[in-house]
């Protein structure tokens, strides 16, 4: 007995169709997760960048600020030093006057007690505090500057200080505001005196004087007589009185003209002092504006 099994073929297997909007709706939906996904990068580059230009924005506002405000303060500045440059020179004029009284009262005094040494002495102390003063009368004082110049030289970049220039502050570290020896009164009061100085030497044609030997000299005189009101009224050094050798050379080896001017010759008739007192005590201040003692 054979047991024949009827294989039954399968059916194959037939793919289903998918319509065509099932197909379309399943990429929109694909491309929207796309753009979902790439959409926050491009808002945090945008929120980036508008952070960043309103951050410089703000630092460019705040610069402009303080750039306004280092304007202010330096013209500030540059008119207290120049009422102050204007001040000291008219103290040191008030101080060699002050002198001059002294020195007379003095003489008056040694011719009342009949006193010769004195009389002597108080005679080349007052032939010395008049040229003081006669001297302090040519000391130059600071011009105000226009404000149309002074916003010129604001557009203008600071050249680099002269060689001449840099070694003289190294000398004297008090008119350097970074040392710690700066003294800002005395600063200003020679800052101005020099920017009076060199206005003066352009003025007389002597521009190319400035940063020489003569023009720094110029300005440590100014700073001894500064040195000298601050200490009550040593301003200049003692000259001692040496008799006169027939034949030997003028003081320092220098050569100075013997005679007065007719100004000169006016203040030896008013303080009643002799012409060759008043020309030794004016060669004496001479050597000691050229640095020489």
């Amino acid at each position: 007995m054979t047991d024949d099994k009827t294989q039954v073929p399968l059916d194959e297997e037939q793919p289903e169709d998918i319509p065509d909007e099932e197909i379309s709706s399943t990429q929109t939906e694909e491309g929207a997760s796309s753009e979902e996904t790439s959409s926050p990068i491009v808002d945090e580059t945008q929120v980036f960048y508008h952070k960043t230009i309103s951050r410089l924005k703000r630092e460019m506002l705040r610069a402009q600020k303080e750039n306004a405000t280092l304007k202010e303060k330096l013209k500030h500045s540059e008119q207290v030093s120049s009422q102050m440059g204007q001040s000291a020179l008219e103290s040191f004029k008030a101080n060699a006057l002050t002198l001059m009284e002294k020195a007379k009262a003095a003489k008056k005094h040694a011719h009342e007690v009949s006193d010769i040494e004195s009389i002597v002495l108080a005679d080349e102390e007052l032939a010395k505090a008049a040229a003081q003063w006669q001297w302090a009368q040519t000391v130059p004082l600071p011009s105000q500057q226009n404000p149309e110049e002074s916003n010129a030289s604001e557009s203008q970049e600071d050249p680099d200080p002269h060689p001449a220039t840099q070694a003289w502050v190294l000398k004297n570290p008090w008119i350097n505001q970074e040392s710690s020896l700066f003294q800002g009164e005395k600063a200003s009061a020679v800052i101005s005196y020099a920017t009076a100085l060199e206005q003066q030497l352009v003025a007389q044609g002597r521009g190319h004087e400035i940063n020489t030997p003569s023009y720094f000299k110029d300005l440590d005189t100014f700073v001894r007589y500064w040195d000298g009101l601050q200490g009550g009224h040593k301003t200049m050094k003692p000259v001692t009185t040496v008799a006169p050798t027939k034949g030997t050379p003028s003081e320092g080896g220098q050569k100075h003209k013997d005679a007065l001017t007719a100004d000169e010759k006016e203040i030896c008739r008013t303080m009643n002092i002799s012409e060759a007192g008043y020309l030794k005590q004016k060669k004496a201040l001479a050597l000691e504006r050229a640095g020489q003692f």
